[in-house]
């Protein structure tokens, strides 16, 4: 039987190689912001466009998020605007296993 994971554990299984360093690719890093006060970044229907020319579900990219939340590597923040939407951008943890992937001849670089 699979035991729960302990907070702070990491889970390297749980990521889905290329999809989710498709979607790290996409985000801007943590702590960028608009008119230097409201964080840029994607919601979900706005990265469905971006990836694979719209054919991956939004459910699936809203679930690879969470995924990514809780390893660490995507921070959801709150977007522009009273309407309630969140954006996603990418953690230096996130960046951090971006930039590894790419190095290993993946991504294109």
């Amino acid at each position: 039987m699979t035991e729960a994971r302990k907070p702070g554990e990491a889970r390297p299984d749980l990521i889905i190689d290329p999809l989710d360093y498709l979607i790290l690719d996409l985000l801007p890093i943590e702590g960028t912001l608009h008119f230097g006060a409201y964080p840029v970044g994607l919601a979900a229907y706005e990265i469905q466009p971006k990836l694979a020319e719209g054919q991956v579900k939004i459910t699936t990219i809203s679930s690879r998020l969470r995924v990514m939340g809780a390893e660490g590597w995507v921070v959801k923040q709150k977007g522009i605007g009273t309407s309630g939407k969140h954006v996603w951008q990418r953690t230096a943890a996130g960046d951090k296993a971006l930039h590894k992937w790419k190095g290993e001849g993946n991504g294109g670089s």
